[in-house]
């Protein structure tokens, strides 16, 4: 699994149980890397998540969902990578301005990818949510309420409200918040993750796997994810 390349996704296979797509490759613009005559995989839908950290605070930058995907719940800031967006970066730098207002002044961290799954009937795409933070000395500006995103509040590492957020965050939010911290801290080298969710409903996870990739691993370097 490779994803040194912005402008290139990939699904995969993480065991035989839960496999969100076949192995091919999906360019950001929606073209694959198999011919057309191959079976056509499931539709995904590219997204970015970004959490803005302030890693001396231990504490998270959230927005409460005001409309639309996610309504009612807290969560981190993204959305969709649109077709302008030059590459998954610079969409997920996009969806942070307009949904709190803050503007990067340095790259983004990239730490992994997750596979949404759920029932036809409320989602009919595989969501492939990219994930990264910065801290809040790397951004311009200062945090406001938007249309989508209101109100918009601070959260210690130990506060986050996991009870009022989507079903998967607690399998792997609060240590992910810790590698921030740890980063940051230059504590330990960085490990990345990928994941596969599949929802029985908005509310329930019924299917979950999560990797943490070791930074030493042969074939699975932590920093095809980062960066």
């Amino acid at each position: 699994m490779s994803l040194a390349s912005d402008a290139v996704h990939t699904t995969f296979d993480v065991n035989a149980n839960l496999r969100p797509s076949s192995s091919s490759l999906v360019h950001a613009d929606g073209g694959s890397s198999e011919s057309s005559s191959a079976a056509s995989p499931p539709l995904l839908k590219l997204m970015t998540m970004v959490y803005v950290v302030d890693t001396r605070e231990r504490k998270v930058l959230l927005g409460h969902k005001a409309r639309g995907f996610g309504a009612g719940k807290w969560n981190g800031f993204g959305g969709k990578v649109d077709a302008a967006d030059p590459s998954i970066q610079a969409g997920a730098q996009r969806e942070l301005e307009e949904e709190c207002g803050l503007r990067c002044r340095a790259p983004l961290t990239r730490c992994g990818v997750m596979f949404y799954e759920y029932p036809v009937e409320l989602e009919r795409r595989t969501l492939e949510v990219h994930v990264y933070w910065t801290d809040i000395s790397n951004v311009d500006g200062v945090p406001r309420p938007s249309e989508e995103m209101n109100p918009i509040d601070w959260f210690g590492f130990d506060d986050v409200p996991l009870d009022r957020m989507w079903a998967d965050d607690p399998y792997w939010l609060p240590f992910f918040l810790e590698q921030c911290h740890a980063l940051s801290a230059n504590l330990r080298a960085p490990r990345s993750f990928a994941g596969v969710f599949r929802f029985s409903n908005f509310e329930t996870v019924s299917d979950s796997f999560v990797v943490w990739l070791p930074p030493d691993l042969p074939g699975l370097r932590s920093d095809l994810l980062v960066g």
